[in-house]
């Protein structure tokens, strides 16, 4: 079951000068997505290596996790999974056009 922390930021105005002033983030919590590398790991599994839509893999994570997390929230964590492994993704393909051989058949068909 995830651990679900929800902060809530007010914002307010000074009565002399008139300033916004808004709630900093608590220093502890990481700036950015609130999903972990766990999330991110299991929707990046399920959406490639299932081939679940947006729309099934909002409801799976909801029904089973009780995580609610919309379609657009999922396409941004894909996004940035993305953006993490173009760098690992192309040294996997340097490796792989230098290869003497690229594939190799197990099935012996």
């Amino acid at each position: 079951m995830p651990i679900v922390t929800r902060v809530e930021r007010y914002q307010g105005q000074c009565g002399a000068c008139g300033t916004d002033s808004i709630a900093p983030v608590p220093e502890h919590l990481a700036p950015g997505s609130p999903f972990g590398q766990s999330i991110e790991s299991l929707a990046t599994y399920l959406r490639y290596g299932h081939a679940i839509s947006y729309e099934r893999l909002h409801q799976l994570l909801n029904e089973v996790f009780n995580l609610s997390i919309s379609e657009g929230a999922i396409a941004n964590l894909l996004t940035r999974v993305k953006d993490r492994l173009v760098e690992p993704l192309a040294e996997i393909l340097s490796h792989l056009r230098q290869a003497e051989i690229i594939c190799s058949d197990e099935t012996s068909a």
